[in-house]
This record gives structure tokens, sequence and C-alpha cells, in this order.
């Protein structure tokens, strides 16, 4: 309760089509289609209470750190 208190958002590491497999790392379409770019996928609700906007770089962290990646909000 005192971490969900300080923590109120759950990270979920999913599987990224670029690195399903390490021989799929530097295809061309799925570089395309990811950019090469970190995101982070959070639900509109979540994002309008932090002012995150949809493209726009974002912060999460913890006590162990940061990761700054774009926002994609979706459902």
């Amino acid at each position: 309760p005192e971490l969900a208190k300080k923590y109120p958002l759950m990270a979920v590491q999913r599987k990224l089509a670029r690195s399903v497999h390490s021989s799929h790392g530097m295809n061309e379409w799925i570089l395309e289609v990811q950019r090469n770019q970190p995101n982070v996928l959070i639900h509109p609700e979540d994002a309008q209470t932090r002012g995150i906007k949809n493209g726009e770089w974002a912060v999460t962290f913890n006590d162990r750190g940061e990761h700054r990646a774009i926002a994609v909000v979706t459902t």
C-alpha cells in the first residue's frame, strides 16, 4: 500500500517486434516501423492527469532510476 501511494502506475514490459529474435534486429522494415526509439504506452486518462501528450518525451521513474521514452497514448 505504501509503494502504491508513491508509485500509482505499474510498468509492464512487452516484447518488441525488433527483439523477438536477434536475427531480426537489423531488418530495415522493423527499424522503420519501430523508428529505433524507446516508447512508453500510457492510458489516455493517466496521460491527461500527468499532462503527457502523445508523441512527447516522457520520463518514467522509481527509486532505482529513470527511463526516458516517447509517450504513446492509447487504450
